[in-house]
């Protein structure tokens, strides 16, 4: 049986909110390039480019073979700071192409989120991180947000009851607010946590595993609320 594809989409936060400076301060920190790749005789070989990621900005396309990044065989990325940029080269269709990338930042949340799905709920490395689009995420904001700025913590799965017919099974979203953090996955439950339960030592396995089966216990109340 293929692995089930769990989809995580980063919806950012609320437009009075600097996202950028909530991510500065926070202790747990996360850089992003967007690209899902295999191994190729060359190098590495791109097989999926992330909405709304670093790697879509620098113009990588599905196909490309990554031969060296600054100069380099080490494809890893790693000590490439967030908003650095990075000489990639490429291999496409044949001829060999520099691409410049500014490397992108996540919320750190949004790579837990993907580590526990892999790892013990889908058991499958087959889950895609990406941005939420505009429209997106004005949906989701506005249906999770208060007349006065705050989470709808207590009855955001209501608010949100639309989104089972209207999205997939198999997507899951993240918002960031200034205090706590919220995440809504159609067809499962919608819950919020205070952001400093999810940052530092505290951002681990065992916690955000917790963050989603939370989630879950939600939705089950939920129905039981409402037959």
């Amino acid at each position: 049986m293929a692995c089930p594809s769990v989809d995580i989409y980063d919806v950012g936060s609320p437009d009075w909110l600097s996202n950028t400076e909530l991510l500065d301060g926070l202790e747990s920190q996360a850089t992003w390039v967007g690209i899902n790749s295999r191994k190729h005789d060359q190098g590495r070989e791109l097989t999926r480019i992330a909405t709304g990621s670093a790697a879509e900005r620098a113009g990588l396309l599905p196909g490309d073979v990554l031969t060296a990044v600054n100069g380099t065989a080490d494809l890893s990325f790693d000590g490439i700071n967030a908003d650095e940029m990075a000489t990639l080269t490429i291999n496409r269709s044949g001829t060999s192409l520099d691409l410049k990338l500014t490397m992108g930042r996540a919320d750190p949340v949004h790579f837990a989120l993907a580590d526990v799905f892999e790892s013990d709920i889908n058991g499958c490395p087959n889950t895609q991180l990406s941005r939420a689009s505009h429209i997106l995420q004005r949906v989701i904001l506005t249906n999770v947000l208060t007349e006065d700025r705050a989470f709808r913590c207590d009855d955001a799965h209501e608010a949100l009851a639309f989104m089972g017919q209207e999205y997939h099974i198999g997507e899951a979203y993240l918002v960031r607010g200034s205090r706590r953090v919220l995440l809504t996955i159609p067809h499962f439950g919608t819950t919020c946590i205070a952001a400093a339960d999810l940052d530092g030592s505290n951002l681990t396995k065992e916690n955000t595993l917790s963050f989603l089966m939370q989630a879950a216990e939600n939705l089950i109340q939920y129905q039981e609320d409402n037959p």
